[in-house]
């Protein structure tokens, strides 16, 4: 044990309980989902965080396609000998910016995550030692650690998919737009596709749940 080093004091199961306990709506606010509230409390910062590192990997990705003239212009030679230098470094230096911001994101959402489950799991193993018996009655032990095992769980896979929601739009504009400045008009049937794509998955998507449902 001496050689496995100690998790940090941050990362802690006891201190991250204490700091959601303290973040935990009080009586007066009312609040209609406490544990989404007290969540997003205690890790907002973090969520902003992995979030401009998103914003961050979205745009330089876009850098290539932007640069595809130029390419093609200096390789017509209609560009001076050096530029074409200027525009491989530009071109490596979003490579790196990409390469980095993509790999932080995913440590930190995978971090956000696990630190996500164990407050949980340490939240309900507290409720569930507190409980009466007329509560264990409605919530009993399998109950309790199906909690803990999969709920818990599915709120960690959510962190990494968590900026999909708004970042796809994003990024569906940015392309688009780039269609239109390089293909005019006719990116609109590039829009076409997509939106006959998202409606034709959106009723596919209705119908599974419905015979999962059954």
């Amino acid at each position: 044990m001496d050689e496995v080093p100690s998790l940090s004091p941050a990362h802690r199961a006891k201190i991250i309980a204490e700091v959601f306990e303290m973040n935990w709506p009080k009586p007066e606010e009312n609040s209609k989902n406490p544990v989404r509230t007290t969540l997003i409390r205690c890790f907002w910062k973090d969520i902003a965080f992995t979030g401009f590192l998103a914003v961050v990997k979205l745009l330089v990705m876009y850098v290539g396609p932007v640069l595809i003239n130029s390419f093609v212009d200096f390789s017509s030679g209609r560009k001076q000998p050096y530029e074409g230098y200027y525009l491989v470094l530009i071109l490596l230096v979003a490579k790196i910016i990409e390469v980095l911001s993509s790999h932080h994101f995913n440590f930190h959402s995978q971090k956000i995550g696990m630190l996500i489950r164990c407050t949980v799991i340490t939240a309900l193993y507290k409720k569930g030692l507190r409980l009466s018996c007329s509560s264990r009655q409605a919530h009993g032990v399998g109950q309790i650690v199906n909690y803990m095992a999969v709920d818990a769980q599915q709120l960690s896979d959510l962190m990494m998919q968590l900026h999909s929601i708004w970042l796809m739009p994003f990024q569906l504009g940015v392309a688009l737009l780039l269609l239109y400045v390089y293909m005019g008009l006719s990116a609109l049937a590039a829009l076409a596709a997509v939106t006959a794509v998202l409606i034709f998955g959106l009723m596919r998507t209705r119908k599974n749940n419905t015979f999962s449902i059954l």
